[in-house]
């Protein structure tokens, strides 16, 4: 019975012997690739937490940046529908859904006086671009009459330009109640620079229009010029003055043709009249040799008693 034990137990601890080796080998193997997934685990932790640290700072960054950019623009309203609608003799009125309720209310300004005067909200308009950003339209001011509490009736407190209304139409406006001082400046010397570009268009039109009338005025002179030239059939005829009619040209030309033939008329008048003068000249010579060829008579002689 011992020896039967003996026999049992050695092939059961070999098997187990084989099962240990095994499931240890299995638990080194899985030891290892847990341990080499903790380390990347960790290297990737170690990699995001830099990402992290140069994403925190560059969102810093960009905030600060944002503040520094919206320092001086005061409150501000996006993408606000607006219909825009001509006033006769007047500014354009710009007709926005934004009111009382959106922070536009009029506010009382003391004058020079001291007096407080009802001041009504200004606000500075901005539309998309034809190249994307922002394009600055102007300042406006909200007119009284028209502040409800979900919309308002704006209108520019500057000259607006000819055909700028018909840029501002469907466009989706950004509002803004300030602007910094620097970007004023700059709006403002922009401005007056618009305005004189302007005007010296306004001139130049008046220049060309001037121009145009005056070569229509030269070319009237001109054809008339080139009737007096070369005739003008629609011209009535005058016999005292016929180059209205058939031109100055063909008027000096007919009056050299007549001169022409009255030159060669009186040119044989002449060689006519020097051929009698030569036949006039023979027949006195002949007319003086026969009264020199006539007899003398006698003369008698006159006794002095």
């Amino acid at each position: 019975m011992h020896n039967l034990g003996k026999y049992v137990a050695l092939p059961l601890l070999l098997i187990c012997s084989i099962v240990s080796v095994y499931l240890t080998a299995r638990m080194l193997e899985t030891q290892n690739s847990w341990t080499k997934a903790f380390a990347d685990v960790r290297a990737d932790n170690e990699r995001f937490a830099d990402n992290i640290t140069a994403k925190r700072q560059e969102l810093n960054q960009v905030q600060s940046q944002l503040s520094e950019a919206s320092l001086g623009w005061g409150r501000f309203w996006n993408g606000v529908p607006a219909t825009v609608s001509a006033q006769p003799g007047g500014s354009p009125a710009v007709a926005v859904n934004i009111g009382t309720n959106h922070g536009l209310a009029v506010r009382t300004a003391a004058n020079d006086s001291g007096q407080d005067l009802p001041s009504p909200p200004v606000v500075h308009g901005f539309i998309d671009g034809p190249e994307g950003g922002s394009r600055y339209i102007g300042e406006f001011v909200a007119l009284p009459q028209g502040l409800q509490p979900e919309q308002a009736v704006l209108q520019p407190t500057s000259r607006v330009r000819r055909g700028e209304t018909g840029r501002w139409q469907g466009q989706q406006w950004r509002f803004r109640e300030h602007i910094p001082l620097q970007f004023e400046a700059s709006f403002a010397a922009l401005e007056t620079r618009l305005s004189k570009d302007e005007q010296d268009h306004d001139s130049l039109q008046r220049n060309i229009a001037l121009q145009q009338e005056l070569g229509k005025h030269a070319e009237e002179q001109l054809a008339i010029r080139k009737g007096e030239l070369l005739g003008n059939q629609d011209y009535p005829e005058l016999k005292p003055r016929p180059e209205l009619t058939i031109g100055l040209v063909r008027a000096i030309e007919n009056a050299e043709e007549g001169r022409n033939g009255l030159q060669i008329d009186v040119d044989r008048l002449r060689r006519l009249l020097r051929d009698e003068t030569q036949n006039r000249a023979v027949l006195m010579d002949e007319l003086a040799g026969l009264v020199q060829s006539l007899p003398q008579p006698s003369v008698p002689r006159i006794s002095s008693n």
